[in-house]
């Protein structure tokens, strides 16, 4: 995004944010309902969110957020950055398709094409996005006061800043920003590769659903707004954040969080790791979580079928998909969508 268009909408959305904040304070212990107007499909916004690496080119985290604003609720679906997927310029991996389109587009332009090709992809309508690199994650996590997660195991990083290696202790922790981005970015000492990393994003998201509830503090909120907000690619509006943030609060003491993964599993072909899709459990998810309005995959994107291995598993006949509450995200290893 242009510095002028951040110059021109921030203030706004600064002032809606803090204005907002008042107001939860002010009915804070009020049981007095606040109207929604929108129902049915109306009434879910979805976000695609991008989290890009060191270089900003690749996309690490790929997810879509859906937000229910009459109750408050929120989905989060990971797809995996290894997912195996073929766009018109070829075959590769789906983490490339925001680089593939940022050196002939810009950034703007490559977020616009991502979403455009994760909406069409998945079927699923998209009504904005969200694109974030590690600095980003790191002064949320440094500003919101750390993000409670159960680290699974010790975790080795090195810190650049001071030139030292460092560890993060297993258990539960309190993760400061340097320690939330070393977490989400470790891969090395998990068995299962990549798919543990996955894991541990959905770890440190499953943290931050647990201390939403404070993030309605006016410090913390213009913490957000000068240290995170001027930092973030998004075509989000001052309307978009306002219903997102009205779903919160009216809904604040009984919204839910749900995680899930898009169903599959790696692969290793020519040369390759690979994470493939189950057609049949991504079908039935994307339909029955996110409202997918024609079939899963028409063209065959997700798949190549001169490639036994990863036909084999596209086609499979399973259809069943996991759905997880923050608790089990924090507790348990997720091997399978």
């Amino acid at each position: 995004m242009k510095k002028r268009q951040i110059a021109i909408w921030l203030p706004t959305i600064g002032a809606l944010l803090l204005s907002l904040a008042v107001f939860a304070q002010l009915f804070l212990y009020d049981d007095a309902e606040t109207q929604v107007t929108a129902s049915g499909i109306d009434s879910y916004k979805t976000i695609l969110l991008a989290g890009v690496d060191e270089a900003g080119e690749n996309t690490d985290m790929l997810m879509l957020c859906t937000v229910d604003k009459e109750n408050g609720s929120v989905r989060f679906l990971q797809i995996p950055r290894d997912t195996f997927y073929k766009t018109d310029k070829g075959i590769g991996k789906i983490n490339r398709i925001y680089r593939s389109n940022l050196s002939k587009y810009g950034k703007k332009r490559a977020a616009e094409e991502l979403t455009k090709e994760m909406e069409n992809a998945l079927s699923v309508s998209v009504d904005g996005y969200v694109v974030f690199d590690i600095q980003t994650v790191k002064s949320f996590v440094d500003t919101v006061g750390g993000v409670p997660v159960n680290v699974p195991h010790v975790i080795s990083y090195f810190d650049g800043n001071a030139g030292v290696e460092r560890t993060i202790p297993a258990g539960e922790r309190i993760l400061n920003g340097e320690e939330a981005v070393a977490f989400v970015r470790h891969r090395k000492s998990y068995a299962e590769g990549d798919l543990g990393r996955l894991d541990a994003q959905l770890r440190f998201l499953s943290g931050v659903a647990t201390i939403a509830p404070s993030l309605k503090k006016i410090d913390c909120i213009v913490g957000i707004y000068q240290k995170i907000l001027p930092n973030l690619l998004t075509n989000l509006t001052e309307k978009d954040i306002m219903e997102v943030m009205m779903a919160y609060l009216k809904n604040r003491n009984s919204y839910t969080v749900t995680f899930m993964r898009l169903p599959g599993e790696a692969c290793y072909t020519n040369g390759t790791w690979y994470y493939v899709l189950y057609r049949g459990a991504t079908e039935a998810m994307l339909k029955e979580q996110f409202g997918a309005s024609v079939p899963f995959d028409n063209e065959r994107r997700f798949t190549d079928t001169k490639r036994v291995a990863l036909s084999n598993i596209y086609f499979t006949k399973d259809t069943i998909y996991r759905v997880y509450t923050p608790d089990e995200v924090a507790n348990k290893r997720i091997l399978r969508g």
